[in-house]
């Protein structure tokens, strides 16, 4: 049983990049997308706790917490704080080999139409 968040701050806030899976059997499984793996399944760690580090300065731990609520489909996702859609730091997402480069709101806005979850409604938080 998982039973603290923070344990994984400091590897996802090390990454290089926000691994969202391998491709294929052969593939590479980063140890920051099997952290992910674990919280995604955790009971023990709720999606509001999540949200709550959504103001975390690692631009990769936001990443990696946003992709928690995504896995988990968290109804959440529907109202996150506006500062998260403002924050311009550079991500880089992996998937296998490619890399793609942008800042930390577009990933997020381009993972939520990719996931099919539209637009998020924002909160004033």
């Amino acid at each position: 049983m998982i039973r603290s968040l923070k344990a994984f701050f400091p590897l996802w806030a090390a990454s290089d990049a926000i691994y969202i899976g391998p491709a294929g059997p052969s593939a590479t499984t980063y140890p920051e997308l099997i952290a992910l793996r674990k919280i995604v399944a955790s009971t023990s760690i709720s999606d509001a706790e999540i949200l709550r580090h959504f103001s975390h300065p690692s631009p990769w731990v936001v990443g990696y917490c946003f992709e928690v609520l995504v896995e988990r489909r968290s109804a959440l996702l529907k109202n996150l704080p506006a500062s998260l859609f403002s924050r311009a730091e550079p991500v880089c997402e992996g998937f296998a080999c490619f890399r793609f480069h942008q800042p930390l709101s577009e990933y997020i806005r381009d993972r939520l139409q990719a996931k099919g979850l539209g637009a998020a409604h924002v909160s004033g938080r």
